[in-house]
């Protein structure tokens, strides 16, 4: 599990968290949910960061386009995050 978007450390250029969000319960929840080794654990601990960010009004999408992305075929590493927020930091040419 990787965090772009709710903790400190993923303020631009690191990340996506636009809105300077910061929550120190939160940042305790996701290192406990990136550290179970329990899907049970983890969903409920998921929840619990749904229930904060709901709470807190952190983040509200209001629209997201339909993104077409072309590559190379000697392009590799590319992965299409499903909220659409592209990490490039895994992108490689081969």
């Amino acid at each position: 599990m990787t965090n772009t978007v709710w903790t400190p450390t993923s303020r631009s250029p690191n990340g996506f968290n636009s809105g300077y969000y910061e929550n120190p319960k939160m940042n305790e929840l996701l290192a406990s949910a990136r550290a179970t080794s329990s899907e049970a654990e983890m969903v409920k601990i998921l929840h619990e960061i749904r229930d904060i960010v709901t709470d807190d009004v952190a983040f509200i999408p209001l629209y997201t386009p339909i993104q077409v992305y072309a590559m190379r075929p000697e392009v590799k590493g590319f992965v299409l995050a499903p909220q659409h927020w592209a990490d490039y930091t895994s992108v490689y040419k081969e």
